[in-house]
C-alpha cells in the first residue's frame, strides 16, 4: 500500500478482521482505535485489539507504539508523510517515522460529555489534497499553525459546518476522489 493515506486502505486493513467485542469503558472502548498511514500503524499496543496487531505484523507494517489509547482520535492525517496531533506521546513517538508533524494544543475542540475533543476526531481525508474539518478551523487556538501547515503541504481545508470544531469520532469517507 505504498503511497496511500489513511483513508485509502484502512477499510482493506480492517475488513479481514473478525468481529471483536468492545466495551464502553477505557481501554475496552478503544480496541479499534489505531491509524494506518502508508506502511505504518500508530497505536497503543496495550489497548488496541490483538487481531489488529497480528494483522499489522503479518502485513509487514511498522508499528509505532504510543501511550495514547485514543490514537486515531488524536491524529489528523495530512498526507503519507505528515500528521497533526494534539498528543505529546504521539508527537514524540512518530517523529522518527514522518517527514513533518505539527503539534497543536488541546482544548479547542468540543466533545459531548467530555472536557474537550481531539484533532483526529474532527477531521478526515476527502481526497489526496482535501481534508475535512467538522467546524471552523479558526475556532482552534492554533488555527494559524494548522492553516500554514496545510498550505505547506498543499492541502485544501474543507469546513463542513460553521460551528466550533467538534469531535465526532473521525470523518471516514465512503469514497475518495483522486
Amino acid at each position: 500500500m505504498t503511497g496511500k493515506t489513511a483513508g485509502e486502505g484502512q477499510g482493506l486493513f480492517f475488513s479481514s478482521l473478525s468481529y471483536e467485542s468492545t466495551g464502553s469503558e477505557y481501554p475496552d472502548d478503544c480496541r479499534l482505535n489505531a491509524v494506518r498511514i502508508d506502511n505504518k500503524l500508530i497505536c497503543n499496543p496495550a489497548s488496541v485489539s490483538d487481531k489488529i496487531l497480528k494483522k499489522a505484523e503479518s502485513d509487514g507494517l511498522i508499528i509505532i507504539p504510543v501511550k495514547q489509547g485514543y490514537t486515531k482520535c488524536s491524529v489528523c492525517v495530512v498526507d503519507a508523510g505528515s500528521i497533526i496531533t494534539d498528543d505529546e506521546s504521539i508527537y514524540k513517538s512518530a517523529a522518527n517515522y514522518f517527514d513533518d508533524i505539527l503539534y497543536v494544543q488541546k482544548g479547542s475542540i468540543r466533545l459531548s460529555g467530555m472536557n474537550y475533543g481531539f484533532i483526529g476526531g474532527c477531521t478526515g481525508k476527502l481526497g489526496k489534497n482535501k481534508l475535512a474539518f467538522n467546524g471552523r478551523i479558526e475556532s482552534h487556538t492554533d488555527s494559524n499553525k494548522i492553516i500554514d501547515f496545510l498550505d505547506k503541504h498543499k492541502i485544501e481545508a474543507v469546513e463542513l459546518t460553521d460551528d466550533t470544531l467538534e469531535d465526532i469520532g473521525s470523518i471516514i469517507p465512503v469514497t475518495e476522489i483522486y
